[in-house]
Formats: structure tokens, C-alpha cells, sequence
């Protein structure tokens, strides 16, 4: 079978790139424009977070028929229910799980001008992410648990030019068991 294109830049990926996606099977250069698409997409990042929690929902042994059938009727309105999607039939199966998938810290790091968004990589499976932002002594200036992989920190929360902070990203792979990020530090840039 020949793989899917990769996605035009302005416009969604379809629901057969996006099931390629949620199953890893699609070629780097395709993961990658996929990655870089849900970045700047809530829409993508909220549809690909419901079929990610679809495919990883366990299904108890007494239920496994009524499980399989709703998920399949849950997976089918989530993928042909979305505007401008295929409505091609998807097979969408769990990935094999990677004990050494963690976040992967996009910005902020280093010197930047502003710290207003909080971007990582997106971890297979994961249920969702707790993020923390600590202060240059170690106490946490911001907490936030999400499904999505951008955070936008409050107005409320100021950080203090040339001071340094320090960033990390937990994924929930399972219940109980989450798999943190390395810490990573930014300054926000005095201006001048």
C-alpha cells in the first residue's frame, strides 16, 4: 500500500494521515509535518488527544463486545463528525508502548524574548501533561494539567527579566505512572 501524502500546510491532516500518525506508521518527513501542524492547530491537537483516549481506553472483560462496538461508534463521530475530514474508514490501533518516550521541550529554552507559550512534542499515548515552572531558587510559579501540548501561561504569572527559570513537562502514559521531561531552563531578556 502506497502511504498517504504528507499534508498541505494550510490544511488538516485527513483522518487516514491522522490514524498513520496515532499508530506511528507514517514516514518521518509525514510525522513530522503532522507534529508541526498540530503545534498551530487546537482544533487537530483536540481531535488527535480524543482519538488517542479512544484507542488507549481500557475495556473490561465482561464488556469487551459493548466496548469494542461503542469505541467504534465514539472513533467513527470523532473522525467523520470533524469538518473538512475524510470520511474514509480508519483502522486506528495502539502503538507499542516506548518506556523511553518523554515530552520533548520546544520553547521556552535559552534566551528569549518572552515566555507566554509553553510548547513540547507530543508523547505517544499519553493521557495528558502536567507542567511546572519553577523560579531560579526551586519554588513553582506556574502548574497547569492539560491534554493539548501548548500552554499559554496568565498574564497574572510575570517573569522577571534576566532572571533564570527552569521548565518541565510530565506525560501521563497510564494511570499513576508519569514519564517527566528533563528540566530545562530559559531567561526572558531584558529589554533594553
Amino acid at each position: 500500500m502506497t502511504p498517504p501524502a504528507a499534508p498541505v500546510a494550510d490544511s488538516h491532516p485527513s483522518a487516514e494521515l491522522m490514524a498513520g500518525y496515532v499508530d506511528r506508521q507514517l514516514p518521518p518527513a509525514e510525522q513530522s509535518a503532522i507534529e508541526q501542524h498540530l503545534l498551530g492547530c487546537s482544533q487537530c491537537r483536540q481531535e488527535y488527544g480524543a482519538v488517542r483516549r479512544l484507542v488507549r481506553t481500557p475495556v473490561p472483560a465482561w464488556g469487551r463486545w459493548a466496548g469494542a462496538l461503542a469505541t467504534a461508534a465514539l472513533l467513527t463521530l470523532v473522525i467523520w463528525g470533524s469538518a473538512g475530514r475524510s470520511r474514509d474508514a480508519v483502522h486506528v490501533r495502539e502503538p507499542a508502548r516506548d518506556a523511553a518516550s518523554v515530552p520533548r521541550l520546544q520553547e521556552p529554552r535559552g534566551t528569549v524574548l518572552t515566555a507566554r507559550r509553553l510548547i513540547w512534542q507530543p508523547v505517544p499515548n499519553a493521557l495528558s501533561y502536567r507542567l511546572t515552572v519553577f523560579d531560579s531558587v526551586g519554588r513553582a510559579v506556574f502548574e497547569s494539567e492539560t491534554p493539548d501540548t501548548v500552554e499559554i501561561v496568565p498574564d497574572s504569572v510575570r517573569f522577571t527579566p534576566g532572571q533564570s527559570y527552569f521548565w518541565k513537562v510530565e506525560a501521563q502514559a497510564e494511570w499513576g505512572r508519569w514519564a517527566p521531561s528533563a528540566l530545562t531552563p530559559f531567561v526572558v531578556k531584558p529589554v533594553p
